[in-house]
Parts: structure tokens; C-alpha cells; sequence
């Protein structure tokens, strides 16, 4: 019940190993890979230390673009069986080797809407596609077979620029929109909404323009005076694939009874996110005092500004919020001063949350008696003192 998805692995293997080794695991999801340049195999489904094969797999929409010195992009050996291979691109440029390498006693095995090239492993014989079809009881009817002496000429008609690591689709390739719908993810490598055309593509990346949304994770958010710390969660969905930097800031005092700036440690500042990074988080620090107070709200606004001039770097040493302050980079928005009152640009955010602070300071008014249960006193006198006492508490002002 393993997912493994959205790993790149590429020039591994010169001295053994495989890309992906699933050795014994079971009932698993493996999806959105790229392989590409490995020098042993691709994925593994196999049995080796473990107790018993790799079987009842689904794995589907990987791109695995083996070396010229590799094995087999997919092996499935010992048993293996159960295993679903299904919108995967398995190429091979050595031209010794190709794209499966399976034994019987790994089937059945549902493999389909596939692109493969025309050299298989069968037990360990060399065989064509059609050899594989045999072998297999008629698998991979939907698949397309590159002929073994064109793949290096396909694989530059597949993909962007597959020389430099570009396996992106090619415009016309002939992955796009001919995938299993039955037997893909929702989203692709970089979180992609699959499908973004006519069908689902093959392989770990879907063609198309995407853009990301950027939000915080909830709405509403607790902070805790006597922990003095809340920490605040922003998501990345529909694009993950390129760096992208967001600005956050808290607005204290936004209304009557909400929370000023004494009440906590303001955050102005940018959170970037990597390539795949989808979550970030920063602190937002509450002072812990001792007054007597209702809970309290802080908004949250967010904007997503990216990163033109590239001037925020990717880490900030030594911030305990998480955040890089906005006055130790360059304005991303080229304009200067992006929240200040020079700004040209409205401070327009894309999201906003709210943090509520709960204080820790109980409310105890106390109990109010008289001193005494029995009070005499002589006509003579003329006044009496009555004491009155407030005992339990004296938190606020009781009458």
C-alpha cells in the first residue's frame, strides 16, 4: 500500500541497481516517474531478500528513457505477478536491450496504452513485440511499438529536447491523449490536471498550459498564547513545476476587538517554493501576556508575486519565521517598494485566512461576601462599617 510518484532519477546504476527496486512490495502505486539515462534497470518488480514477489502493482504513467549501456526498462521476474503496467513510456537506447524483461511465472500480468519498442526478454529469450503478445495472451493491443532501429529518431519526435533531460511532449507526440483512463492519476509529474486535452497522455508528463493556485491551506487558524507560536500552511496545486514566490503579511487591528500589533510579532515576507514543492510553512510568534481577554483575530493576506528578477533566494538563515523579509531582497514586482506606499501596484491579495488567538489568562472575578454573617452596633455610635470582601479572584471590575 506504498504510493511512489513524482521522482526524477537519472544517471544511476553504472555499478548495479535498479532506478526504481520494488523488491517484494505488494499492492502499490507507481506513478509519475522519470527515468531516464539509468545504467541497470528501470523498475524492478521482483523477489530477492524479500519474502515473497512483487505482485498486485499498478504502474502507470512513468517515462523510463534508458541508457545506451542499460538493461530493461521494466523487469518483472520470480513470480511477480498481479501487476497492472499500464500509460508508460519504456524506451531503451541501447540497442541490445529494450523495453520488458519478464518471465512466466510473472503472469498474468494487465499491461496496456503503452509505448514500448519492438525488443522484449521472454524467460530469458530475446523476442519481438509479437513474440510478447504471444507470450503474454494478447497484452498491449492499444500499446504503440517503436521499431528497434528508430528509436533514438522517436524519441526526439516524443519529446522536447530528450538529449538534454526535456521529456516534456513535443507538440504532435504521439503520447498525447491516447492513454488507459481507467489506469492513471488525477495529476500528472508537476500536479498537472490530467486530462488537460482530448484524453489522458502516456507517460509522466500531460501536454498543456497550466498555472498554479496558490492558497492557504485552511481559513482559519488557532494560536495559543501560552505556546507563543502558530504556524501557518500555504499550498501550491495545478503547477508545481517551476519556482514561484508568494508574499504574506498579517493585518493586527483590522476591526473593533480584534487583535493589535502588541499582541503579536507581525510577519511581512516571501515564502518560494521550489520546483515540486506544493507546501511551505512560516511562524507567526504571539506574545503571552497577562491580560484578560477574548479571543482575538489576525487576517492573513497572501499575494503570489513570482520571482521576474530573480532576486529572492530560496533560503533564509537564521529567520525564525520561515518567511525572507521583504527588505533583505530586490522588489520581484520590478516596481520598488511592492507594500509600501510607493507602490504602483495594489496590495490585492489572491487569498486571505484568519488566525485567532485564544488567550491563557482565565477570567476570575472572584466571589463577593460580606465579612461578617452578624454586624451589631449602638444607637450611640451613629455609623456602622460594613466590610464587604472578594475572595477567588480579582480579575476586571464586579458590582
Amino acid at each position: 500500500n506504498n504510493v511512489i510518484e513524482g521522482n526524477i532519477i537519472y544517471g544511476n546504476g553504472s555499478g548495479g541497481g535498479a532506478a526504481i527496486n520494488l523488491d517484494g512490495v505488494q499492492d502499490s502505486l507507481i506513478r509519475n516517474n522519470l527515468l531516464y539515462d539509468n545504467h541497470s534497470t528501470g523498475i524492478v518488480l521482483y523477489v530477492g531478500f524479500a519474502a515473497e514477489p512483487s505482485t498486485n502493482n499498478v504502474v502507470t504513467n512513468n517515462t523510463v528513457v534508458m541508457a545506451e549501456d542499460a538493461r530493461w526498462a521494466l523487469l518483472m521476474w520470480n513470480g511477480s505477478s498481479g501487476n497492472v503496467i499500464a500509460n508508460n513510456i519504456l524506451l531503451n537506447r541501447n540497442p541490445n536491450r529494450g523495453s520488458i524483461d519478464v518471465d512466466s511465472s510473472s503472469l498474468p500480468a494487465y499491461s496496456a496504452n503503452n509505448i514500448l519498442q519492438d525488443k522484449f526478454s521472454l524467460d530469458g529469450y530475446s523476442g519481438s513485440f509479437a513474440d510478447w503478445q504471444a507470450f503474454s495472451g494478447g497484452q498491449d493491443v492499444l500499446s504503440l511499438v517503436i521499431p528497434q532501429t528508430s528509436v533514438a529518431t522517436e524519441l526526439n519526435n516524443l519529446f522536447v529536447d530528450p538529449s538534454a533531460g526535456d521529456f516534456h511532449l513535443r507538440a504532435g507526440s504521439a503520447a498525447i491523449d491516447v492513454g488507459d483512463p481507467f489506469h492513471t492519476a488525477a495529476t500528472d509529474i508537476f500536479g498537472h490536471a490530467r486530462p488537460s486535452g482530448a484524453g489522458i497522455d502516456i507517460g509522466a508528463f500531460e501536454a498543456g498550459q497550466f498555472s498554479p493556485t496558490v492558497r492557504f491551506e485552511s481559513a482559519d487558524w488557532i494560536g495559543y498564547e501560552f505556546i507563543g507560536m502558530a504556524e501557518i500552511a500555504v499550498t501550491r496545486s495545478g503547477d508545481t513545476e517551476q519556482p514561484l514566490a508568494v508574499q504574506v503579511r498579517s493585518i493586527a487591528g483590522i476591526t473593533d476587538g480584534t487583535a493589535s500589533a502588541d499582541d503579536l510579532q507581525g510577519v511581512d515576507g516571501y515564502l518560494v517554493f521550489r520546483p515540486g514543492e506544493s507546501r511551505k510553512t512560516f511562524r507567526i510568534f504571539i506574545h503571552d501576556d497577562a491580560a484578560i481577554e477574548s479571543r482575538e483575530a489576525v487576517r492573513l493576506d497572501l499575494r503570489v508575486v513570482g520571482d521576474p528578477t530573480g532576486l529572492i533566494p530560496t533560503d533564509q538563515v537564521g529567520d525564525p519565521t520561515g518567511l525572507i523579509p521583504t527588505d533583505q531582497v530586490g522588489d520581484p514586482t520590478g516596481v520598488g517598494d511592492p507594500v509600501g506606499v510607493g507602490d504602483p501596484i495594489p496590495w490585492i491579495p489572491t487569498d486571505q485566512a484568519t488566525l485567532h488567538l485564544v488567550s491563557d489568562d482565565a477570567w476570575r472575578p472572584g466571589t463577593i461576601e460580606f465579612d461578617s454573617r452578624s454586624i451589631s452596633v449602638n444607637e450611640a455610635d451613629g455609623v456602622a462599617t460594613i466590610t464587604v470582601r472578594r475572595t477567588g479572584g480579582s480579575s476586571g471590575e464586579v458590582s
